[in-house]
Formats: structure tokens, sequence, C-alpha cells
């Protein structure tokens, strides 16, 4: 997939600031009938067999397929899983007989499979978590729901739910200082790019998790399964919250408290407050704290 590149200036168009109140439709969820069934295509083989080039192949035309049909496919990079091997063991017996299929990187850590009590056990999803990674838990729930955790991403107290034919594609290298939070659901997607920063007590969620209605029309104001995108190089400082409709360009810092929500924040600038505004351009971070 592309990267931003040349077109930065449209990607940060100003008409994406002012987003419309009504529902955003997932398209996600139309690709559902027709995407690869990966979990027949491991099914023959054994506990960490390496995956084949077809399964590869496949699981690379998936993640192709959800970001062209939710229109981010100009945003980040995917994320780079690599030495991917087949896991079957240590999982609930629930994992396996919903066709759901986890592919695992050398040297990563086994994050605790969760079950929504409401929607019950997952059925096709697809979880794929690059080498040296480590990640504390997830939820999965109802049909298709599409994770792939990039390689060497810390995130010891990550915690991550994932329904339907959602999609959440975090970038390699990212690192999470300790609690963090995604909620993606409603054929939503969260994409975040390569080398991010997470302070404590971050949280990234695609939508309301309830309906709010007009009461005369029964119309849905607030979002359904929303779209977070957030670029290469980005550091979130504590208590950040980022819901459904931002975009948060390469290189840029979002303050301690800040709340992004249908707002662009463009490559290389410091934005802070609620809701978020840019307060400074031209600047760029390091993780090394030197004068």
């Amino acid at each position: 997939m592309r990267g931003v590149g040349g077109r930065v200036r449209e990607w940060f168009a100003p008409r994406a600031e002012t987003a419309p109140a009504g529902p955003l439709v997932p398209a996600a969820s139309r690709f559902l009938a027709s995407e690869p069934h990966l979990f027949a295509m491991a099914e023959g083989l054994v506990e960490g067999a390496p995956c084949p080039s077809d399964l590869l192949e496949a699981l690379t035309q998936l993640i192709a397929a959800r970001r062209a049909g939710t229109g981010v496919e100009d945003g980040p990079l995917s994320p780079r899983v690599t030495d991917l091997r087949v896991r079957w063991e240590g999982l609930p017996d629930w994992w396996r007989e919903g066709g759901n299929l986890l592919l695992f990187g050398e040297g990563s850590h086994m994050p605790e499979f969760k079950v929504d009590a409401v929607r019950g056990p997952p059925r096709r999803s697809v979880v794929a978590i690059g080498r040296d990674s480590r990640f504390l838990c997830m939820t999965l729930g109802q049909e298709g729901a599409l994770v792939a955790i990039g390689d060497k991403t810390i995130a010891p107290l990550g915690a991550l739910s994932c329904y339907g034919s959602s999609t959440v594609l975090v970038g390699e290298g990212t690192t999470f200082t300790s609690w963090a939070m995604l909620d993606c659901r409603n054929g939503g997607t969260i994409v975040t790019g390569p080398d991010g920063m997470w302070a404590h007590n971050v949280s990234l969620m695609t939508d309301d998790t309830r309906a709010i209605r007009d009461a005369a029309t029964g119309r849905r104001l607030n979002t359904f399964g929303g779209r977070i995108v957030i670029d290469r190089h980005v550091w979130l400082c504590e208590r950040t919250r980022v819901l459904d409709g931002a975009r948060i360009g390469p290189d840029s810092i979002v303050g301690l408290g800040a709340l992004v929500k249908r707002c662009v924040i463009p490559p290389n600038s410091i934005a802070v407050g609620v809701p978020a505004r840019v307060v400074r351009s031209g600047v760029t971070w390091s993780r090394k704290d030197a004068p």
C-alpha cells in the first residue's frame, strides 16, 4: 500500500474537518462474502508451521481489501508482520470451532483472548501478530474481525476490542507506556502507522458503542462504524482520546488530555485541548530525551 507521499494536501483537505453529523455506513462489511477464508487454508497446518506463501498472500489481500473498502488506502502503510507461524495451542475451544485463525511471530507474547458476553465468540476472525511483539488482551466478537499487530510492538497493558467486520492495524515499532485501549466495532477501522509512542491511558474508539437517535424520526445521529487514521511517528500523550473521524499526520504530537474527533491534524504539528486544535506547526520529536 502507498504512504501519504505526494497526496498530503489532498488527504488533509479542509473538507475532512467538517464531517457530517449523520451516520457513517461502514464499507468493510461488503467484503465479507468474497474474502478468502484463511482458516480453511491453514487448517491442515500443524502448530508452529511457517505460513506458506499462498496464505501470506491471502492475508495481504485481506488487509488491502479492508483498507480500500474503508477509504484509508492513502494513509500509513500496512503493518509489517514477519516470521508468521500458525498457532493452535493455548487457545480456547471456541477459537477453532468458530473458524478463527491466529498467525503468530517468533518471540511474541500470546495475548489473552476474551469473549464478549453479549456478542458471543467470534467467527471467521483473523489475528496476525508480528515477531517480538507483546499485547495484553483482545476481545473479539461476531463475524469477520481482522487484527494485525506489527513487529516489535510493545503493549504490555494494551487492551483491544474488535467486533464484526471491523479492522485494527497497528504499525510496527509502536510502544505503549502502560494502559491503552482500542475499541473498533460496527465495521469500523483503526489504522496506525509505525513508530508510534503512546503514553499512559490512551484510548481509541471508532464510535460511541450506543445509538443516539432523533426522537421524532428514529434516525441515528452519531457515527456507526467510524474511522481513525494515525500516521507514522505520532506521539499520543497521557490521557489522549482519539475518536471517529480523526486523522493525525506523521511526526505530530497530541498533548496531555486532548480529544481528537472528526478533525484533521496536519503533519509535523502539536495539537492540544478539548476539542484538539493545532497550536504549533513545523515540529518533530524524538524518543531520546536530550538537549
